[in-house]
């Protein structure tokens, strides 16, 4: 069997949860609070898009997609791209738009 006790990710593990990142709640259990990677903005998706294009390709390669037919990943982060960062872009460029047009009169 493997053991992990002395392991990197073992030792990780253990100083989070001796860290301050877990917050009391009223019952006395913990709640671990949230570590971010970066800022949340929503042109991240501009910069992780092509790597993760290229990750799904491997994963859908690697789980025998059909040709055509994407796993639920790719279709949730296309959906997601088309119907919500695009959606939320054209309309603050609309409103960019709208708001340049009545100041000029």
């Amino acid at each position: 069997m493997f053991k992990f006790e002395y392991s990197a990710h073992n030792n990780v593990t253990e100083d989070l949860l001796n860290n301050s990142t877990l917050s009391t709640l009223s019952d006395g259990s913990k709640e671990r609070d949230k570590l971010l990677v970066c800022m949340p903005d929503p042109f991240n998706i501009t910069v992780i898009y092509t790597p993760l294009q290229k990750f799904i390709e491997e994963i859908e390669e690697a789980i025998g997609c059909s040709s055509g037919v994407p796993c639920t990943l790719n279709t949730f982060v296309n959906d997601y791209v088309k119907d919500v960062f695009i959606g939320r872009e054209q309309s603050r460029i609309l409103l960019k738009i709208e708001t340049a047009t009545k100041s000029s009169d």
